[in-house]
């Protein structure tokens, strides 16, 4: 904790906005998600790794082309997903 508040929030030099990880922590809003849809639709094997897919709205990617025959789809994780 010393360290954290010994140092400066590092900030974008554009818009002045506190830089984050580029990861969704928990009711975090999620950047590009019709984006991620699309990319959904275009690829040929949809890999999810280490996720309960319980969160919306990443939750729906799965659902989103379960009927697409051509998509390879595969999750793997160490608990059951629903």
């Amino acid at each position: 904790m010393a360290y954290l508040l010994s140092n400066e929030i590092p900030l974008c030099n554009v818009d002045g906005a506190v830089l984050k990880p580029d990861i969704v922590l928990y009711e975090g809003k999620v950047k590009y998600m019709e984006e991620a849809y699309q990319a959904v639709c275009d690829t040929e094997l949809f890999l999810t790794l280490g996720s309960s897919l319980r969160v919306y709205p990443v939750k729906e990617l799965p659902k989103y082309i379960q009927n697409a025959h051509k998509i390879t789809k595969a999750i793997v994780n160490n608990e059951a997903n629903k």
